[in-house]
């Protein structure tokens, strides 16, 4: 299992303790309590997936991964915006439908990186081939 993963499972199982006490579902106000939940794990996968795309798309690997999670996370992201969107028209209280809809910087943010995606990869190929011609060019000039 790879460090992000073990650092985010730890972070989900810390915040789960810590709010263990809170978990009340016959409470009215438990829609209120727990709004913050689906964004701030949106959140923390999209951190996540932000520096799995720093550290993997320069190096040019991993590109269906990238692509396939970005794809997911986007998805996710926008089926909450729409969801939002139609809590709102089924006119139920702000509490509930805020939360959803408030998923709209997360579509823009997923939907930039995958159009950028393979502009990443296209800029890591040239710097790869770039570095091949010099060590060919170096070869060249020291056989001379």
């Amino acid at each position: 299992m790879s460090l992000p993963v073990k650092v985010s499972l730890l972070v989900i199982l810390i915040m789960a303790v810590a709010t263990a006490t809170w978990f009340m579902p016959r409470d009215p106000m438990f829609a209120c309590r727990w709004a913050w939940m689906p964004g701030m794990s949106l959140g923390i996968l999209g951190g996540l997936y932000g520096m799995a795309c720093g550290l993997l798309a320069g190096r040019g690997k991993a590109r269906g991964l990238l692509t396939i999670t970005g794809a997911v996370l986007w998805g996710i992201a926008t089926g909450a915006m729409l969801g939002g969107v139609v809590l709102r028209l089924a006119g139920t209280p702000y509490y509930v439908w805020y939360p959803w809809l408030a998923h709209w910087p997360g579509s823009l943010i997923f939907g930039a990186i995958l159009l950028m995606i393979p502009l990443w990869y296209r800029a890591a190929e040239q710097a790869r081939q770039a570095a091949e011609m010099q060590k060919l060019e170096a070869k060249d000039i020291a056989a001379r």
